[in-house]
């Protein structure tokens, strides 16, 4: 089961698209944690579709990103990458539609994104059990 993470800063940096032959594509997107005793920078790879999800963002602007934690191995090394999946201004409500200019993964009309999935319905009302003539 993979967990999902969500992270506020401010946009550092958004960094260059970058296209390898093998077709896979990534843009990183710099951020800092604006944390007011030891702020700290953090790197987030947007790959293939998703990369076009930060390619608007200024330097300065406050985001929220969602990601999860990939780690691979490569000649008995280990690398982690944090895998960012959606990228929305910090003052909107995860639920919230996204702010112009701001796609969200799963939004329509982001290329590559999964429909987003349907609110559930709400339970119906409890029954009166003084009330209620069924017998179990």
């Amino acid at each position: 089961m993979a967990n999902n993470y969500e992270m506020t800063g401010s946009v550092v940096k958004v960094g260059e698209l970058q296209n390898f032959p093998s077709g896979f594509s990534k843009r990183e997107l710099l951020i800092n944690d604006n944390d007011p005793r030891f702020p700290q920078d953090v790197v987030f790879e947007f790959t293939k579709d998703r990369a076009a999800l930060v390619e608007n963002l200024k330097e300065g602007e406050l985001v929220t990103v969602s990601f999860d934690i990939r780690c691979r191995a490569w000649q008995d090394r280990h690398f982690i990458s944090l895998n960012g999946w959606r990228c929305r201004p910090a003052d909107q409500p995860a639920g919230a539609s996204p702010a112009q200019g701001m796609p969200v993964a799963g939004a329509p009309g982001v290329p590559g994104a999964a429909p987003a999935a349907p609110a559930p319905a709400a339970p119906a009302p409890a029954a009166d059990p003084l009330t209620d003539d069924l017998p179990f």
